[in-house]
């Protein structure tokens, strides 16, 4: 079977963590889970590879929110 899946950001776009003081990162990796029918992105907040984190699409924004 062969499928594909929408994703709403590319790799090597800049995006911004919603919840983790607008902590801004940039998109290494995009996946996607069948059984959970989610899209994730691998975001890099740093240099070191502890600063990347998987997240899915209502963590990050393209633009910072101050809330």
């Amino acid at each position: 079977m062969v499928g594909t899946f929408e994703y709403e950001y590319e790799i090597g776009t800049i995006v911004y963590h919603v919840i983790e003081e607008n902590k801004r990162g940039i998109i290494l990796d995009v996946t996607y889970n069948l059984r959970a029918n989610r899209v994730s992105y691998k975001i890099s907040f740093g240099s070191s590879p502890n600063d990347e984190i998987w997240c899915d699409n209502l963590e990050i924004s393209d633009t910072p929110s101050f809330n």
